[in-house]
């Protein structure tokens, strides 16, 4: 029997990224007594909402009104 790949697994891990391995040199342990978990899911909050912010701005210069769009192909 041939192999095939499994094209689910395969979708579900293009839209990921990869995770830091405890082997990475850069990986830092941080004990959980010196961990803020409300400032750690603050951060990520901020994070996340710039990405969404920064897309949206990249969106909004690729999207033209039916009649620019014309006229930009015209010129």
């Amino acid at each position: 029997m041939p192999y095939r790949p499994n094209v689910r697994n395969a979708q579900r891990e293009k839209g990921r990224t990869k995770v830091k391995s405890l082997l990475d040199p850069s990986f830092r342990y941080t004990k959980s007594i010196d961990t803020d978990i409300r400032k750690t899911f603050a951060r990520i909050r901020r994070e996340q909402q710039r990405q969404i912010r920064a897309q949206a701005v990249d969106a909004s210069t690729n999207v033209l009104p039916l009649g620019q769009h014309k006229a930009r192909a015209a010129a």
